[in-house]
């Protein structure tokens, strides 16, 4: 009885032993698996026990180590994507600000220069960008946009021989170590960190050279050819952006002179007030820059100054010459001046804001003007401005019936009729240029609106 109860004990024994020796690792790769599913990639189930679960956390393992580096693989392919991505708006949205500035007529190379520099800046990681433009003979100018700053700066510097390779090889050039190269990164211009490599690259449409955009770094072998590559897409839109301003702004300039000297032949029908066009247009952009205006605004007012008294040309000879003042029905032929003027120039697109100023700049403040009797600010602003100009220059130059008024008469006229001939607030934001500059000669017009302007 006894060894029977041996036997029976001795056999559950062993049985519990070799059971344990199965399902203990069972167990771990069963409670592995689910630290897996859990999101634990380091798990590892030791390699014991029978042949069949050796063979089994064997092939676990492999199957974990695997499945960890194509996870690995993934978050590394999804990082890689993302940034391309972010790249890729970062990109975009530097084309979308070219484009629209290439639509921008108005906008001042300056700005345009300023907007391709923050832009391209930005995707190169730059912490110095400028951009040199070559215009006249061994200088070279040269704008320049710091990535802890909004201000553009200009410099004109001599002409280096990096441009002369640039323009050369017609391609990017990388340089490292430029303390020892001959590029126009100087000291002098660059102060307040040091340069140690560089990116320059030309901006090339239709074969022809528009300028090179140079991008510094602190940091040596910073630049690479992937960032070619990055901004390839807005440096070409650069490109022709620059190249569409420039093309703009010189059929702009030959506008302008063309509108000044069609002022100068209208004013030699009058031998008494030859270049008065002229003052006027130099005049009222002295007021209009004194009263902040922007840039496309003082152009059209300039245009305006030019062209107020091109209606004139419809006016007869006799009443245009007359010397001596002229009667009632001869007044109101010459009052119709603005209209004729104003319907000369409507027709053309350029000059529609133009036409619009010329037809008001005779009216008053206190609605006692003509052609149309406006009054205060109903008259547009460039008519009021003209109408000082206007008076101003004709009070300092000679006439058939006076000479002309002496400064301090002229100063007197304006503070009396403000507010009735005058716009009161622009004739008190212009007494002052008024005062310290006024010219008491034609010649001397020049340096009035020299230093006005500037201020």
């Amino acid at each position: 009885m006894s060894i029977v109860f041996v036997e029976v004990l001795l056999t559950a024994g062993i049985s519990f032993i070799m059971s344990r020796r199965i399902t203990s690792p069972l167990q771990q790769l069963t409670s592995a698996v689910h630290e897996m599913a859990g999101g634990n990639r380091k798990v590892y189930v030791p390699e014991k026990g029978s042949l069949e679960t050796r063979e089994l956390s064997k092939a676990f393992n492999k199957m974990a180590g695997i499945l960890a580096d194509h996870e690995k693989m993934l978050v590394d392919e999804i990082g890689k994507a993302t940034r391309n991505l972010s790249e890729k708006v970062k990109t975009l949205e530097a084309s979308g600000r070219i484009s629209q500035a290439v639509l921008d007529r108005g906008l001042s190379r300056e700005n345009l220069i300023k907007i391709i520099l923050r832009s391209t800046m930005e995707l190169t990681n730059a912490e110095i960008s400028s951009f040199a433009l070559e215009e006249d003979g061994d200088c070279l100018h040269l704008y320049i946009l710091r990535k802890a700053k909004n201000e553009l700066q200009y410099y004109k510097v001599p002409r280096q021989k990096i441009f002369n390779r640039v323009m050369l090889e017609r391609g990017p050039v990388i340089l490292n170590n430029i303390d020892s190269q001959d590029c126009f990164i100087q000291e002098e211009i660059y102060a307040g960190g040091k340069i140690s490599s560089a990116l320059i690259i030309p901006l090339i449409i239709r074969r022809r050279l528009i300028g090179i955009i140079n991008f510094c770094s602190s940091k040596n072998n910073f630049f690479s050819k992937e960032h070619i590559a990055d901004i390839e897409q807005v440096i070409n839109l650069s490109a022709v952006a620059l190249d569409n301003n420039l093309a703009y702004k010189s059929l702009e300039e030959a506008f302008f002179q063309t509108i000044k000297s069609l002022a100068s032949a209208l004013d030699f029908r009058d031998p008494y007030t030859g270049g008065h066009s002229e003052q006027v247009m130099k005049l009222a952009e002295v007021i209009a820059r004194a009263n902040k205006l922007s840039e496309e605004e003082i152009k059209v007012i300039m245009y305006a100054g030019a062209l107020h008294d091109v209606g004139k040309i419809g006016i007869k000879e006799n009443i245009l010459n007359k010397p001596g003042r002229l009667e009632k029905n001869e007044i109101l032929e010459m009052q119709r001046h603005p209209v004729i003027g104003s319907n000369i120039l409507q027709p053309v697109s350029m000059l529609r804001e133009v036409s619009r100023l010329v037809y008001y700049h005779h009216e008053r403040f206190d609605g006692k003007g003509y052609p149309e009797g406006l009054s205060g600010k109903n008259i547009p602003l460039g008519s009021r401005i003209i109408a000082i100009a206007d008076s101003v220059d004709a009070m300092n130059s000679d006439r058939s019936y006076r000479k002309r008024l002496k400064p301090e008469v002229i100063r007197e006229e304006l503070v009396k009729n403000a507010g009735t001939q005058f716009d009161p607030e622009l004739i008190k934001v212009f007494l002052p240029y008024f005062n310290k500059y006024f010219f008491e000669s034609k010649n001397g017009s020049n340096k009035y609106q020299e230093e006005a302007g500037a201020n």
